[in-house]
């Protein structure tokens, strides 16, 4: 049976940037003075399990590039060489070089031969580095300049009818240099054999066999140099159980020769991994012989150099051999027994694996499953609606069914969304690389604080959210921390501190970039505004002023930088936030910093809104926005010169818009007279106005349809959706009327100076 590789290729994909991110976190989470083990042995697994799988599906790059991180990983975690921060950042290079190399396979432009060269030749400088005078009795086993320790291995498989040898065999010879020595055969039950020498250690190899064939079907011989390749009758009585000279035999029970060491008294196994870094050697003594160590197999395996091993008794309540035993005592002082002292190791917990609790889907599917749930809800509403011509009494059970299904399409509706709901730490992790680097380049001290990482908020807006945030970030550090001498001067901490927070309001989730910098010039930003003959006063509150720099080409920078400085980007930030049906707000106070905040709905999807009339058309006004309903008295209506008609709501005049005048309609029945209209008061960019509707038709769910890919695109509409009698309602975009209201207004200040 042939087995193609290929379908494998997603999953070591998504588990390599699983890895990856693992990396990069630790790495920059490590204190590099007093590194702990943990936080080491968590980055060389990561790089493992990396090259590993990359060596197993036939990436060779990322084999090859890897080998050598681990190598200096391995090094580290084994204390032949002190961590240091330049180490640190060459690690964190070739994490960036091994993120292109996997965006390649998956079809990407390939990475810069030259990015992939340089990061070796540091990697094998440092792994090439003289370590005799941290720990000099390791320093037989540490490989030569930069080099790859290879091993010759004797594989030995048995023939399975169902098995494509020929696919196997072409798999394997991407793991070194194979030679076939015997060929398989069911009639004479006759194994294969191989001869493979490769740079992988024998678990790895059989872990990549172990895709293809079951454990139990091979056996694997290490050459340790003692052995001749023609010698086969000693491979092959290895292979059944007897141990030949100079070769370890590798058995799935036996940990695949990490165990048992091939030679009492050898060396050679020094290089093999002593448990991970997870247990700590005992000391040697000839008067504890049965101290169960790993590599003995926790006493729970036979010696391969033994030649009469003696038998070991294993007790519940002597540890099953894994701790030292007491010394021996004599008869007196036999009873009452001593506890046993277990051996001291650090702490680990086992974690149930997350495969068993999860599965990976691909987004489309989610899509199409959310948009089918959307259709439900649609019939639904329309068999709501025709329901309510219906007599209670003669149609009792039909509309109660129908109630029943309301009540289920809107648990089926909240669960599938919970599907697409995802922690904001996937966006928030990418921040920690950030700060650092571009805080180096700046030359300040940043301290980066997250909170609330496990927030969820819709799929879609992962991806979207990714840029502006970032943008808000290279913003705070550049134009907002000060420098630590300026921040010194004025009495504050050298190190700036640079906050991300993310909670649920309401039906919203809000995301928060602060800084404890300078804060906003006011006069400064008047001034600039001022010079590009923007239309401004000295009488702007401060959120107005602050909105200022999301102005295109806006910029107060004293002078433009790599980072940042031209005014090109905080009007596309605000553009993109606005496009998700969100808003953004600044509060800055000075020398106390800036919060600039972000406020989403939780989904794109399916949103709560409220249904108006305007003469013969029926739209949407997204719920987050509106603040109340009311119908106003003559008296409370006003007429300002430039500014239109305004309404008096408690004190504050507030700007009215017709919907009729914002959309045009040819109806005749459209309300003109504000007095006998509806007002909706909304709130959109820290700013209130009056909406004129005719009718309130009612709050409900709505299921949003993409009106811009299905039609064109409309000012003031951020979407379409479909009412429960069949028609097409447009949802407004309350930021756009917004804007377009500012702007009219000031149009008319321009005409009318008076």
């Amino acid at each position: 049976m042939s087995i193609d590789m290929s379908q494998f290729h997603q999953v070591f994909f998504d588990e390599t940037d699983e890895h990856l991110a693992t990396m990069e976190g630790v790495l920059l989470a490590v204190n590099v003075s007093a590194p702990d083990s943990e936080d080491l042995n968590a980055i060389f697994r990561a790089a493992h399990s990396i090259k590993g799988g990359a060596a197993t599906f036939g990436f060779g790059d990322l084999a090859a590039l890897t080998h050598i991180l681990e190598n200096l990983l391995d090094k580290v975690r084994k204390g032949t060489m002190s961590l240091s921060i330049g180490m640190v950042d060459v690690c964190l290079q070739a994490k960036d070089v091994l993120a292109a190399m996997l965006a390649a396979h998956r079809g990407a432009p390939p990475v810069d031969p030259t990015a992939v060269s340089a990061v070796e030749q540091q990697l094998t400088m440092l792994v090439s580095s003289d370590t005799a005078a941290v720990r000099p009795v390791d320093a037989a086993v540490v490989p030569a300049v930069g080099a790859i320790a290879s091993s010759t291995m004797y594989i030995e498989m048995d023939h399975l009818p169902q098995t494509d040898y020929s696919a196997l065999l072409q798999s394997m010879a991407l793991l070194g240099e194979m030679s076939l020595v015997q060929q398989g055969s069911e009639e004479a039950s006759q194994p294969w054999v191989l001869v493979l020498t490769s740079s992988l250690h024998a678990d790895e190899v059989a872990e990549s066999l172990a895709f293809s064939i079951a454990p139990e079907h091979f056996r694997i011989t290490v050459d340790h140099g003692q052995q001749d390749e023609g010698d086969f009758g000693l491979f092959l009585s290895a292979s059944v159980g007897q141990p030949a000279p100079g070769g370890d035999v590798a058995f799935e029970e036996d940990g695949f020769g990490l165990f048992a060491p091939s030679l009492a008294d050898s060396t050679a196994h020094a290089d093999v991994d002593d448990g991970f870094g997870l247990f700590e050697p005992l000391p040697a003594a000839d008067a504890m012989p049965s101290v169960a160590l790993e590599e003995d197999g926790f006493g729970l395996f036979v010696p391969l150099g033994a030649a009469e091993p003696a038998p070991v008794m294993l007790h519940e309540e002597e540890g099953f051999g894994l701790f030292a035993p007491m010394p021996a005592a004599s008869p007196a002082q036999a009873a009452p027994p001593q506890p046993v002292t277990p051996v001291a190791a650090p702490r680990t917990e086992r974690v149930q694996p997350a495969a068993e609790n999860s599965i990976r889907v691909n987004t489309d599917k989610v899509d199409l499953l959310l948009n089918l749930v959307g259709e439900l809800v649609i019939t639904q509403s329309m068999l709501s609606q025709s329901g309510q011509a219906l007599d209670p009494v003669q149609h009792e059970r039909l509309l109660g069914g129908i109630l029943a299904l309301q009540r289920n399409a809107r648990e089926l509706q909240e669960a599938v969304m919970s599907i697409r709901m995802t922690p904001i730490s996937f966006v928030f992790n990418r921040f920690p690389r950030v700060v650092r680097d571009l805080a180096s380049k700046l030359g300040k001290q940043i301290e980066l604080k997250m909170v609330g990482e496990n927030t969820e908020l819709d799929k879609g807006f992962i991806e979207k959210l990714a840029d502006p945030l970032t943008h808000l970030v290279r913003n705070s550090l550049d134009h907002g921390v000060e420098s630590p001498e300026v921040r010194v001067a004025k009495g504050k901490s050298a190190i700036g501190r640079l906050t991300l927070r993310a909670f649920h309001q309401g039906g919203s989730i809000v995301i928060e970039v602060t800084d404890d910098g300078a804060g906003l010039n006011r006069e400064r930003i008047l001034s600039k505004a001022r010079e590009r003959g923007m239309p401004v006063s000295d009488t702007l509150s401060d959120s107005e002023v602050w909105g200022l720099i999301f102005e295109a080409g806006f910029s107060t920078a004293v002078e433009v930088t790599d980072v940042s400085g031209r005014g090109v980007g905080m009007d596309v930030v605000k553009r993109n936030i606005q496009s998700m049906g969100g808003r953004i707000d600044i509060d800055s106070l000075a020398d106390f910093g800036t919060t600039i905040s972000i406020r989403l709905p939780l989904t794109l999807a399916i949103m709560d809104g409220m249904s108006v009339r305007s003469g013969d058309d029926i739209y949407v006004i997204p719920l987050s926005f509106v603040l109340e309903s009311l119908q106003p008295q003559a008296a409370d209506l006003k007429t300002v010169a430039g500014k239109g008609q305004l309404v008096n709501v408690r004190g504050q005049y507030l700007p009215i818009v017709s919907l009729a005048a914002f959309f045009p309609s040819d109806s005749s029945q459209v309300v003109t007279d504000p007095t006998h209209a509806i007002l909706v008061i909304v709130e959109a960019g820290g700013q209130q106005l009056a909406l004129q509707v005719d009718e309130l038709i009612g709050q409900q769910q709505f299921v949003v349809k993409n009106l811009e890919s299905n039609y064109r695109k409309v000012e003031g509409v951020a979407g379409a959706t479909i009412m429960g009698d069949g028609r097409v309602a447009l949802i407004l975009d309350i930021s756009i009327i917004a804007r377009h209201r500012q702007r009219q207004a000031a149009r008319l200040m321009a005409s009318d100076p008076a």
